[in-house]
């Protein structure tokens, strides 16, 4: 990736940051993914190869800087949807300050109304991708994932069946060779 590029990505990401540090309103907060979760996302789309890309929630346009960028060498483009006027300018204008706009088109309105519209796009909730598609659905960071969902999933836990009292089965952890040496004499 280009330094100036670079720069300017933490740039918009320091901005952000600052703004989110003021504001108390969750709608005009920017809630940007970190810049290691950035780099992330550039690393798997370019090695996915991925040359449709869907970001729903676009912010100040910071991780669709990174989402652009990996879609441009990929010959590709990212579709991004994002509801608030505001930000949207705010995004237009990130994007050509970092010169991706053209492989970016903004999509005002909710992510629901748009999901699965554009030819090829892809659909939330399906399981399988297609080679070359990314979905990138952004949540701020300590997000709620919604109502009745866990954020990590549950483990059941099965109660112990120790070997205990079957014949030739050690008794204890492994690795203790003189105390079962010692329970086998006496």
């Amino acid at each position: 990736m280009d330094p100036s590029l670079l720069a300017l990505l933490d740039e918009i990401w320091q901005a952000g940051d600052a703004n989110d540090a003021r504001e108390t309103a969750r709608p005009r907060r920017m809630l940007n993914i970190t810049p290691d979760t950035g780099r992330l996302l550039w690393i798997l789309a370019r090695t996915a190869r991925a040359t449709r890309i869907l970001e729903v929630g676009t912010s100040n346009a910071y991780s669709t800087i990174w989402l652009a960028d990996a879609a441009r060498a990929n010959g590709g483009r990212v579709v991004t949807l994002e509801r608030d006027p505001d930000k949207i300018r705010l995004a237009r204008e990130n994007l050509g300050r970092a010169g991706v706009a053209a492989w970016v088109e903004v999509r005002e309105g909710a992510g629901r109304r748009h999901a699965g519209r554009a030819p090829g796009a892809v659909r939330p909730r399906l399981p399988r991708r297609r080679p070359g598609e990314l979905p990138h659905l952004s949540r701020p960071r300590g997000a709620s994932p919604g109502p009745g969902r866990s954020p990590r999933r549950r483990q059941r836990r099965l109660p112990s069946r120790g070997a205990r009292g079957l014949p030739g089965a050690r008794e204890g952890p492994p690795g203790a060779p003189e105390r079962d040496a010692a329970r086998r004499q006496g």
